[in-house]
């Protein structure tokens, strides 16, 4: 295998190893009750899609928005993040994922009265935690063929 094909799966491979450590954090603050715990699901997702992202030769860029991610600038596709293409199957898989965008920032920080937001119940974030998972199994078979 070339350089040009064996970069990008390297790059992949560890971004999905990334995302297994992910929910492995997230599991650890779950149990103890941490409102921490959604931040590493959201990380989690998010990893996931730039691992799509790489393994279809677009670019990565700084953003935490997963939903930017996935759809790229409404009304300007020249802008990066560029689109994933239509008809990709991991478009509707990550949608599923694009709510956990909020806790990039938020309940990591009071709000500006001091107040400290509740977040999903732990029963929510379970069931995000089980579709990721999934995911991050597929996305091994898929885009590493393992």
């Amino acid at each position: 295998m070339g350089a040009d094909t064996e970069r990008p799966s390297r790059v992949v491979r560890a971004y999905l190893d990334d995302v297994e450590a992910e929910l492995a954090a997230f599991d650890a603050l779950l149990a103890a009750h941490s409102r921490f715990a959604a931040f590493h699901l959201e990380q989690a997702a998010e990893k996931l899609i730039r691992a799509v992202r790489i393994d279809r030769r677009l670019v990565v860029t700084n953003t935490h928005d997963i939903i930017l991610l996935i759809d790229g600038h409404p009304g300007d596709p020249s802008r990066e993040p560029r689109p994933l293409p239509a008809g990709d199957p991991w478009r509707a898989r990550m949608m599923e994922h694009e709510w956990l965008s909020k806790f990039a920032t938020s309940y990591r920080y009071p709000t500006s009265s001091g107040r400290r937001d509740q977040g999903p119940t732990d029963d929510e974030l379970a069931s995000a935690r089980r579709k990721l998972a999934e995911h991050l199994d597929l996305a091994r078979r898929e885009l590493l063929g393992g």
